[in-house]
Parts: structure tokens; C-alpha cells; sequence
């Protein structure tokens, strides 16, 4: 197994990403990647408005950098989207980079799986 570093995607900067990219960029090349380009402007002064994160453990990510180009998604070989399910079948840019997606996801109490199942089917790949 090699130890090069690769940058990790974290797509979707919501309770569930950005501590994720948080934690990640403190140790390696991280791309925190939303939709809202209000969310990521305040991110880069230092900002959370859901206070997920504080401004110190901003600061402390040093190897986090915020988007929402996804064209910037390129640079990943790794990526780790974290949006709420209902956005899957609708934006697919992530998919469209080319590189590897595993999806983990926070299901609310009672969704059937076999629900879930085919809305992730319906995405494609």
C-alpha cells in the first residue's frame, strides 16, 4: 500500500461535510465543494453559520479549500459526497468527474431501504 496523499472531494458542506472536510484538512489535501456560493464565501472568511465548526478549526484545516466550481472537482481522486439523499438523482455533477463515489448516507427513521435503493439506481452508475 502507498502512502502518497490524495485529495478527497467532500461534496455537500452541510452538518455532515464540513466537519468531515474539516477533520480531513488538517491532515491532507481536501476539496469542500458545495452549491451555494454564499456558504462557501463565508466559509473562506472563516465563518459557519451553522456552527458546526468554530473559526479556530477553519483556520487549523490548512489543507481545505472551498468551492463551488465544479469543475475544481477534477483535482480529486477520492470523493465523498454528503448531501441529503433527495439530491442525488439531482445533481450528478460529481459523478460526472470520472473518478470513484462512495455514497454513505444518514437515512431518516422508517425510510424503507428498498426506497433508497431505487432512488440511488436512478442516478446511474
Amino acid at each position: 500500500m502507498t502512502s502518497e496523499i490524495k485529495t478527497i472531494a467532500i461534496i455537500g458542506l452541510g452538518y455532515v461535510g464540513l466537519p468531515l472536510a474539516v477533520e480531513f484538512g488538517k491532515r491532507r489535501p481536501v476539496i469542500g465543494f458545495d452549491i451555494n456560493q454564499s456558504r462557501i464565501d463565508a466559509l473562506r472568511a472563516g465563518r459557519d453559520s451553522t456552527l458546526e465548526v468554530s473559526e479556530v478549526e477553519l483556520v487549523e484545516a490548512s489543507h481545505l479549500s472551498f468551492t463551488a466550481d465544479p469543475a475544481d472537482l477534477a483535482e480529486a481522486s477520492v470523493y465523498i459526497v454528503t448531501v441529503p439523499t433527495r439530491h442525488l438523482a439531482q445533481d450528478r455533477r460529481c459523478h460526472e468527474q470520472g473518478g470513484p463515489v462512495r455514497v454513505y448516507m444518514i437515512i431518516r427513521d422508517g425510510t424503507p431501504n428498498k426506497r433508497v435503493l431505487q432512488q440511488i439506481s436512478r442516478t446511474g452508475d
